[in-house]
């Protein structure tokens, strides 16, 4: 990895372009221009692969704040030490690529400055605790300047370190300040006016950085250069993490927020505002150039003040002048704005009478003109304060109109002695508290409907009010055959066994009648709007929603689309309705598009009719598809055997008709033993396959007529304790040659069962075939019988291999096998674990199994009397 990350020989110019100088800012006289203050993170640069060197760096590299680069060959250390500058470079004797003697010769013929540590081998007759302060003895040029011989020890080599980079810090003070800020770098301690501040590594060095070069904008990539190695480049944001840390830390001890301070675009250093032993140093530094420089700023300075003071006097009495000139102004205004105020009132009044005189000639002409009638009226009281009349002030044209009878001037019970009462005690009702009535009234003797607006025009009289009517006779004839509409197709709708529903053009529901809210399962206020897909199968909402939307969308384009689907509902409860909706658009009488109308009815029993259909046809035709392959079998095998046979036969035959010299008795004999020995293996094997065929056909009829419930139980008393051993025992024999242990486990007493015997004994029967036939060699097969209230527990249990989970619920499916699981090729017809359910179920028990990996059980429950 170390030769991977090798520093190419172009690097030193791409990372010189992005190291960001160092800028001055202010410096003061203790601090000499062009003086090099040493590193402050010490960078060494290794070049060796020896574990021991790379320990001791490791040491040096966490405990003392060195930066240490490591190169695993010569060319590499040539490379690192051409791009960066090293305070320290540790040689090996002996390196890859390029020896240390040419490594060394490059390395000064380039001046380099780095102080070089040789790591030599011991020599005979070398002691190795005697060794040159200064120089080497194997060291091969004088210039070196110490040198170490291996194998050494980890503290021996970090000493010769610190020596030679103490070496080279000399000339620093034991202890940096600036101000209240301290860091004692022999105790490797910070503190800040007397507080101890706790710092990591990386902020120590930061800090002594800083103190360093106190006066100088130290960038973001100087900081990296300085205190990061080449190898960890973590870029500008940890440099700002760090000084964000070190605000912080400072603040808490009592420093300033600004002690370390940020120049945009240059970088950080330490506010000089909080250097105080450096303030005074900065005067006494002042040369005597300076010092005339400075008196003569002071004069100019001093003139200039004068100059503003002479300034300021004359703008003063400018300023006075001013104030009097605004004064003046003011006055003048306020006698403008006067004279304004009067032409504008008299301006007014001209143009209201105008207007007044305009607005009763348009009074007047909208009064006679609106199709309404208008009529302004006097109620008149009597001394309890009771409505008794009304006097015609004033009425339009359109209210003489409608009445047919001129009526200002006059009273109402002059023109309609028979007058509704409600009206005179709405009107006294309106001139008493001022309250404006919006109604509408009948006047029986005109068999007319009015809309009347009644309002009293001046709050000063108590008499006065204006009524504004209109005949909406035929509205309220259309709209007593609407309401009779409507409460017919409400009757209707409700009584409707399909829900019906309407949208407006938006798609949204604005009505849906009692069937439709029974489907829907939500009430009226739930349904409306888009409610209604509240309880919408999550499979069938986002079709449904595009299929509605699409639907209204090219209806209002002007196609002609149709709805017709078929959804499901999905309830809370979990049951499940499915539901065929339709809708078609409804226009008006001017043929525009105004909504939808819709219906929709529950499918759900037509539904489940057909999947139940199609489960039986799935079944019907799987069913057959088995039973065609169960009877081919056995055909096929009786088939093939048959031709065996014929072939053998014919062979047989062939042989006896050929003359006798063609054949000698010893070939007679031995194909006469021949077909011996075949014909009743071939017969044994028709007899099986016909068997397996019979018994094949026989459980289906069985297995028709127990499903058809054709089939009666013989009904009988039977004794447990004799016929189950009987049954038990005639499979010993098969179990010994399998190598299989049977054990019948059942109570010394048990009770008589009515049963029918040979369905039972079938069951029995079919369990131990089974046990048998999937036990492993070596396994246990348990038939147990357990006695509980009412009922018989019989159970057949087999060790070995546990049944598939999966394949449980199938055990009992016809022709269901389990792939691979019969060791004993033993075979079967795929119907007797069918046949054993159908018939334990037939004598009103049930069975079930269950199977983990220690074994298999089979349990049947029978009642003990009918």
């Amino acid at each position: 990895m170390l030769k991977e990350l090798r520093p190419h020989k172009d690097n030193r110019q791409i990372l010189t372009r992005n190291l960001t100088p160092l800028l001055p800012v202010t410096i003061p006289s203790c601090f000499k221009l062009g003086a090099v203050w040493p590193t402050i993170s010490m960078k060494i640069l290794t070049i060796a692969d020896d574990p021991a060197v790379a320990q001791a760096l490791q040491l040096l590299s966490t405990d003392y704040n060195y930066a240490v680069d490591i190169a695993l060959d010569g060319e590499a250390g040539l490379q690192l030490a051409e791009t960066f500058d090293y305070d320290l470079i540790l040689l090996d004797e002996i390196l890859p690529k390029l020896d240390k003697i040419r490594l060394y010769q490059v390395l000064r013929a380039k001046k380099s400055q780095s102080s070089i540590l040789l790591l030599t081998r011991q020599e005979k007759g070398h002691q190795k605790a005697i060794l040159p302060k200064r120089g080497c003895v194997n060291a091969p040029n004088a210039r070196s300047h110490d040198c170490v011989v291996k194998p050494f020890d980890t503290e021996e080599l970090i000493a010769r370190v610190q020596a030679l980079l103490q070496g080279s810090r000399s000339t620093n003070p034991s202890v940096l300040t600036w101000g209240r800020l301290s860091l004692d770098p022999s105790r490797r301690k910070v503190t800040y006016d007397s507080q101890l501040l706790p710092v990591t590594p990386k902020e120590y060095a930061i800090l002594e950085l800083f103190l360093r070069s106190p006066q100088q904008a130290l960038s973001p990539p100087a900081i990296l250069d300085q205190v990061w190695t080449s190898l960890e480049a973590p870029g500008e944001k940890a440099v700002r993490v760090y000084i964000k840390e070190l605000r912080q830390k400072l603040t808490t001890v009592g420093a300033p927020k600004d002690f370390i301070k940020t120049r945009r675009r240059l970088g950080y250093h330490l506010n000089s505002l909080y250097s105080s032993s450096l303030v005074p140093q900065m005067v006494d530094a002042l040369t005597a150039p300076q010092l005339a420089e400075l008196d003569a700023a002071k004069k100019e300075l001093q003139t200039t003040v004068e100059q503003l003071r002479s300034t300021q006097v004359a703008l003063q009495q400018k300023n006075q002048e001013l104030e009097i000139a605004h004064q003046i102004i003011e006055q003048d205004q306020q006698q403008l704005k006067a004279l304004r105020e009067e032409l504008e009132l008299q301006v007014v009044e001209r143009c209201t009478k105008a207007a007044l005189r305009e607005s009763e000639d348009k009074y007047c002409t909208l009064f006679n003109s609106i199709d309404e009638g208008l009529i302004l009226c006097d109620v008149i009281f009597d001394e309890n304060g009771c409505p008794i009349d009304i006097f015609y002030v004033e009425a339009n044209a359109a209210a003489t109109r409608m009445t047919g009878q001129e009526l200002k001037g006059r009273r109402i019970s002059d023109l309609s002695p028979n007058f509704e009462p409600e009206w005179l005690e709405i009107w006294g009702r309106v001139a008493r508290t001022g309250e404006a009535v919006r109604m509408e009234l009948p006047a029986a003797p005109l068999n007319t409907w009015y809309e009347f607006h009644v309002f009293k025009p001046d709050a000063a009289n108590n008499q006065r009010v204006v009524v504004i009517y209109k005949d909406i006779s035929d509205r309220k004839q259309a709209e007593l055959e609407l309401r009779e509409s409507r409460e017919q197709f409400r009757v209707l709708s409700d009584i409707s066994p399909v829900g019906i529903f309407r949208n407006d053009l938006q798609g949204i529901c604005t009505y849906a009648n009692a069937k439709t809210l029974e489907i829907t399962g939500l009430s009226l206020e739930q349904n409306l709007g888009d409610g209604w897909g509240k309880y919408l199968h999550p499979d069938d909402r986002d079709w449904m929603y595009a299929a509605w939307l699409d639907f209204v969308a090219q209806t209002k384009l002007g196609h002609h689309p149709t709805y017709q689907v078929e959804h499901r509902y999905l309830y809370e409860d979990g049951s499940l309705k499915w539901v065929f909706a339709q809708a078609v658009p409804e226009y008006n009488a001017q043929g525009r598009l105004v909504g939808f109308v819709g219906s929709v009815v529950d499918i759900s029993e037509r539904k489940q009719l057909e999947m139940k259909l199609q489960a039986l046809n799935l079944a019907k035709d799987d069913f057959l598809s088995m039973v065609s392959h169960e009877l081919r079998t056995p055909l096929a095998s009786i088939k093939l055997t048959s031709e065996l046979l014929e072939l053998a036969l014919g062979q047989y035959l062939s042989n006896l008709s050929n003359p006798v010299e063609e054949l000698s008795m010893e070939g007679r004999t031995g194909n006469v033993t021949t077909l011996i020995n075949r014909v009743p293996r071939y017969l044994s094997i028709l007899k099986a396959e016909c068997s397996r065929e019979l018994s094949l056909v026989n459980n289906l009829l069985e297995l028709q007529h127990l499903e058809l419930g054709e089939v009666t139980p013989i009904w009988g008393e039977m004794n447990l304790s004799q016929w189950l051993p009987a049954i038990v025992s005639s499979y010993q024999e098969r179990a010994v040659d399998r190598s299989l242990t049977l054990h019948l486990q059942m109570p010394g007493s048990l009770p008589s069962l009515v049963s029918d015997e040979e369905k039972l004994t079938s069951i029995v029967r079919e369990l131990l075939t089974n046990a048998c036939k999937y036990a492993p060699p070596g396994g246990v097969i348990t038939v147990e019988v357990t006695q509980m209230s009412e009922r018989l527990q019989l159970s057949v249990s087999n060790t070995g291999q546990a049944i598939p989970p999966d394949a449980l619920p199938h055990l009992f499916d016809k022709f269901y096998r389990i792939p691979g699981r019969d060791r004993w090729k033993q075979g079967g017809t795929g119907l007797g674990l069918t046949l054993v359910k159908q018939q334990v179920e037939s004598l009103g028990g049930c069975i079930q199994v269950g199977s983990d990996a220690e074994r298999t059980v089979f349990t049947v429950e029978l009642p003990t009397s009918l």
